[in-house]
């Protein structure tokens, strides 16, 4: 599920105010609420448009085919080139490194976040949990990025990955600043206590076609099985291994425990909750919605 719901529990009273002041206030709220949906709209957009690997492998949860991770990986190369006129179409060789380094990334976070919650002493730190995965991708591949600062680009400190089996220098440039970020943030939260947390979504949705576990096909049902038993309504219901429930695959970064990615998220879930529990719910829902509507003839 993805985090592209704006929702607001505001809602207008069609009332006339008895006071001209009552009304302007009234209109004055209206308008700073709508400014501030706008901003955070705005704000979201150009999120998404950021060169950010938490996004990409959020988008990634999205991709059915080919051609998505092909024109995701151009769309971040118009955005993050100075000169948009020497970019060429990405290769096959392009999309399958960049799907072969999402792997890579989200199954080094999915290991930490599993050390960590089977962690029994308390002594054991995030640090000392990362020192087992020091012969990761990271180092090889820190060692061969090639750093460069520019005030005037966006962002201005990138860096190239220089690897013989990639090709344009600025998919090189996006696959090196993906390296260089995910590191940057992984080492910050590992090494500092930092107030910031990495989270999963814990939202469901229904997908009756779905034959594994996961949204991810990189993801193995082992895996996925494990994410699914932090939910306890899945543990409850004894759907750990039921593929047509599908855990949200999206990371957000919170300061607190959140549990969803977005309103959609939460309410999908309530919905599936209350079913599960009471398998009328859907169709008594429905009747007193018809029976609503009959009424209001």
């Amino acid at each position: 599920m993805r985090r592209r719901t704006v929702t607001t529990a505001f809602r207008g009273n069609s009332t006339t105010p008895k006071r001209g002041s009552q009304c302007y206030t009234f209109k004055l709220r209206v308008s700073a609420i709508e400014s501030s949906i706008y901003m955070n709209l705005q704000a979201e957009e150009k999120d998404r448009e950021a060169l950010s690997w938490i996004n990409a492998l959020n988008d990634q949860s999205e991709w059915k085919n080919s051609i998505q991770p092909q024109q995701w990986l151009e769309k971040i190369a118009q955005s993050f080139c100075s000169n948009t006129s020497e970019i060429v179409s990405s290769s096959e060789k392009d999309v399958s490194f960049l799907l072969s380094l999402l792997s890579k990334m989200r199954n080094l976070i999915y290991q930490i976040h599993f050390a960590d919650s089977n962690s029994s002493a308390k002594s054991t730190t995030k640090k000392s949990e990362m020192a087992a995965h020091k012969d990761s991708f990271l180092p090889s591949f820190l060692s061969h990025l090639v750093l460069s600062f520019d005030p005037d680009r966006t962002p201005s400190l990138r860096a190239s990955l220089e690897l013989s089996e990639l090709g344009q220098s600025h998919y090189r440039e996006i696959f090196g600043t993906l390296v260089l970020n995910f590191a940057t943030d992984l080492s910050r939260m590992i090494e500092t206590d930092e107030v910031i947390l990495l989270h999963r979504c814990q939202g469901l949705f229904r997908d009756q076609k779905a034959e594994r576990l996961s949204i991810i096909n990189n993801v193995s049902d082992s895996t996925e099985e494990l994410w699914r038993k932090e939910i306890p309504l899945i543990v409850e219901q004894s759907l750990e291994k039921a593929p047509e429930i599908q855990r949200c695959a999206d990371l957000f970064l919170s300061r607190s425990r959140s549990k969803y990615c977005s309103d959609a998220c939460r309410f999908t879930t309530f919905q599936i909750a209350k079913q599960l529990k009471d398998p009328n719910y859907l169709a008594e829902k429905q009747r007193r919605y018809r029976q609503k509507k009959s009424d209001a003839k």
